[in-house]
């Protein structure tokens, strides 16, 4: 779910009624021109996109605090001094953007046999998630770039192949597991992504850092199979054959 968080809102103290400074607004000329910057930034579970701007200001004199208290980057979430709302107020108008959950699957299924691999396939693509900012279009596109799945036995695997369903039952994968004993396991998966974001339509740009989401977890019950004699050959892929 998106949201819009408006981190600057002037306060005026006019006969005791706090009255909001104007909303951020920024036409695709001024962005151009870096009257209004725009940029992004990710915090390892989603993306911002921000604009920065001024509005024109106030009629009436006196002086009101603004949130605006200064993050590492220096840009604004807190408390500042106060200003005189007079004067043209600098506005930071932000969105959040996070990944769609990815999702997993494995084969055969919610079950498996201990000694023969099984195989897990990850459901997540590029995409693109936008948003309204300012009167204009932002977009995040996300790229999956690697896999991190543990297994629930001790084992993790860490890979850049999202995976495939099987060709051939219980054949070997770039992302299939062997369990070695019987029981019920839990199976984990984190997905990295690298995002781009882009305004109104303007040119992709990197964002530097990644992006993680965690996929809906996997229970699987390992069985125990045993290798008898039958009265006729194996067929191929046959449990218990080799």
């Amino acid at each position: 779910m998106r949201r819009i968080l408006i981190l600057a809102i002037a306060v005026v103290l006019s006969g005791g009624i706090a009255t909001p400074a104007s909303a951020l607004s920024c036409t695709m000329t001024e962005i151009v021109a870096g009257i209004c910057s725009v940029g992004g930034g990710t915090d390892g579970t989603g993306v911002d996109v921000w604009v920065d701007g001024s509005t024109g200001g106030g009629s009436s004199g006196g002086s009101g605090e603004i949130d605006c208290n200064e993050t590492p980057d220096g840009r604004c979430v807190g408390v500042s001094p106060p200003k005189t709302v007079d004067k043209p107020e600098s506005v930071h108008d932000l969105e959040s953007f996070r990944p769609r959950q990815p999702r997993q699957l494995s084969e055969p299924g919610s079950w498996t046999i201990a000694g023969l691999p099984t195989n897990f396939v990850t459901r997540a693509r590029t995409h693109i998630v936008s948003g309204e900012l300012s009167g204009h279009t932002a977009e995040v596109r996300f790229i999956p770039v690697r896999y991190r799945r543990s297994f629930g036995d001790g084992s993790t695997q860490s890979t850049i192949a999202r995976g495939s369903r099987w060709s051939t039952p219980w054949s070997n994968t770039a992302t299939s597991h062997t369990y070695s004993t019987a029981g019920v396991v839990t199976v984990h998966l984190v997905v990295t992504y690298v995002a781009d974001y882009r305004f109104s339509g303007l040119d992709w740009v990197r964002l530097s850092g990644a992006v993680t989401r965690a996929a809906p977890d996997l229970s699987i019950r390992v069985f125990a199979a045993d290798t008898v004699l039958v009265a006729r050959p194996c067929g191929s892929g046959s449990i218990g054959c080799p």
